[in-house]
């Protein structure tokens, strides 16, 4: 049985958008993104992500100065849930995936022009019984009068009618010039996020004080500036429960991540790979910031019964560098502050190494004993109700001895049908985006962020370690999948036909504006 391995991504471009509000204890966020991937296969995809979330919770910080000295100590813990679209595209190569995101940007504009004006006039599912304002009605142009040389204005009931004509008319225009593309899937993901965070910071006033440039053209003190010495420390704890299905096929994935080295030296010996857990048992050091992320994924059939399981681990290390412009109004009482208000632009940007090491484990061609035992490990991982609705209060249960559970012929079995593939890429990230706060003594009452960020990985090397039927442990360099392959994309039908009808963060219900779906005739 030969190990089986997923696609294998050589490069990879991230575009996103984020913004996160938070409100004393309640939180909401909004993200986009488009993710363009150069495939081992030599195809490129594209996966276009909206998502949205909601949560509760409470961040603390205490500030304190004395003299040049400034410092502080920050906990937080929140708890969100959220949902997110996934459409994935696949495309002969760049040039045609960047040609499509081209488009993207013109029909997302014509579509929030319509989402905008059905928002007020209530277009879509009324009959714009909303009346328009003047505004709008200078838009129009002015009725002749019978009298000669006399205009007056429009009937301002059939206004709206006709900027809702207007405005979708651009929009199927620009529909129907979408480029050539094909639809891998679309999915649908709820998550559960768990945040746990603790920081530590000081700055001392650099000596002779002054003024130094602010970045946007005016002038701060360089102890707002952070001149002199500064240190940070901060931990940041997550795990999170995501439910993905796709649409396409029925099948769905259950994922569980988190970043504790608790839990991710559970998830390896839940794997019963030795490989795996010799290849992943101790961290990597250095660097100015470095991240640990574990995660085990199912893939269901539309039927229930498990396709297959793989585990992840990464270790993702980044030399970091930022900066922020801004101010804030402080009231101090003593040595402690007790107000603060104030806001900052940030840009920032990292480099360094991603280290990744995956198994993925196929239920095809394994007995029947292990099937039955990957099944119900499975099932008690990620239980459901009767309804068949995931439970998204359960969590693995980190007291259990998950390796005993393999054994003899059944960890033989998995051995050699699931292999470690290992992947190392080098990583570059640029970053902007703006914040603003307001805290009482130490209770954060409002904040908000806005962030762009663009990250690219390219992969630097890659290899496939697994078990042959004889036992012996058998390496791959570079893994099968990531080798520089052609995938045959020279024929006609090789796109699909028709529109896509990509989602946008102004879509209703998940679907798009369609002239036949309105209720205002357009004519």
């Amino acid at each position: 049985m030969s190990p089986t391995e997923r696609e294998c991504v050589v490069w990879q471009n991230t575009q996103a958008k984020d913004e996160v509000h938070q409100v004393l204890f309640w939180e909401w966020s909004k993200s986009e993104a488009f993710v363009f991937e150069k495939m081992g296969n030599g195809t490129v995809r594209m996966h276009a992500l909206h998502g949205s979330g909601s949560g509760n919770g409470i961040t603390l910080e205490v500030v304190a100065s004395k003299g040049k000295a400034k410092g502080g100590v920050s906990f937080g813990a929140w708890s969100a849930t959220g949902a997110s679209d996934d459409t994935t595209y696949e495309f002969r190569n760049l040039e045609d995936a960047q040609e499509w995101a081209d488009w993207y940007v013109l029909y997302e504009h014509a579509d929030k022009s319509v989402a905008d004006f059905d928002d007020t006039y209530n277009c879509y599912y009324g009959d714009c019984s909303r009346k328009p304002d003047m505004e709008e009605i200078t838009r129009f142009p002015w009725v002749p009068n019978p009298e000669p040389g006399v205009y007056s204005l429009p009937i301002t009931d059939s206004l709206a009618g006709e900027g809702w004509k207007e405005r979708l008319d651009a929009l199927e225009s620009v529909r129907a010039d979408e480029p050539d593309h094909k639809v891998i899937h679309v999915a649908e993901a709820s998550t559960q996020k768990s945040t746990v965070s603790f920081g530590l910071w000081f700055t001392v006033k650099q000596t002779g004080g002054g003024k130094v440039s602010d970045g946007l053209g005016g002038q701060q003190d360089k102890y707002e500036a952070g001149g002199g010495t500064k240190a940070e420390v901060s931990v940041v704890t997550e795990t999170s429960l995501e439910e993905r299905k796709v649409m396409t096929d029925g099948k769905y994935f259950t994922t569980f991540t988190t970043d504790s080295t608790m839990g991710g030296q559970i998830m390896l010996a839940m794997s019963g790979l030795p490989m795996l857990k010799g290849k992943l048992g101790g961290g990597v050091g250095g660097g100015d910031s470095t991240t640990e992320s574990s995660a085990i994924s199912v893939l269901w059939n539309a039927d229930g019964t498990v396709d297959h399981i793989m585990f992840r681990t990464s270790t993702t290390t980044l030399e970091k560098w930022s900066e922020e412009a801004g101010g804030s109004v402080q009231v101090g009482y003593g040595p402690f502050e007790v107000f603060n208000a104030g806001g900052y632009k940030t840009w920032g940007g990292a480099d360094g190494t991603q280290s990744m090491v995956e198994v993925t484990i196929p239920m095809d061609g394994l007995t029947e004993e292990a099937r039955e035992m990957l099944q119900g490990n499975a099932e008690k991982l990620f239980p459901r109700d009767e309804d068949g609705t995931l439970d998204k209060d359960a969590a693995i249960d980190f007291g259990k001895d998950w390796s005993s559970t393999y054994a003899g012929d059944i960890l033989d079995e998995i051995s050699e049908a699931g292999g470690a593939r290992s992947l190392e890429y080098d990583v570059d990230q640029e970053q902007e985006g703006s914040k603003a706060s307001v805290r009482v003594a130490p209770i954060k009452l409002w904040s908000s962020t806005w962030s762009e960020v663009d990250t690219e990985k390219t992969l630097t090397s890659s290899s496939l370690q697994y078990i042959d039927v004889n036992g012996d442990s058998r390496t791959v360099d570079p893994a099968p999948k990531c080798r520089a392959q052609t995938k045959d994309t020279s024929g006609a039908d090789y796109y699909d036909a028709g529109g896509s009808d990509p989602v946008t963060s102004s879509h209703p219900d998940g679907e798009g504006y369609y002239r036949d779906r309105s209720v205002t005739p357009v004519g």
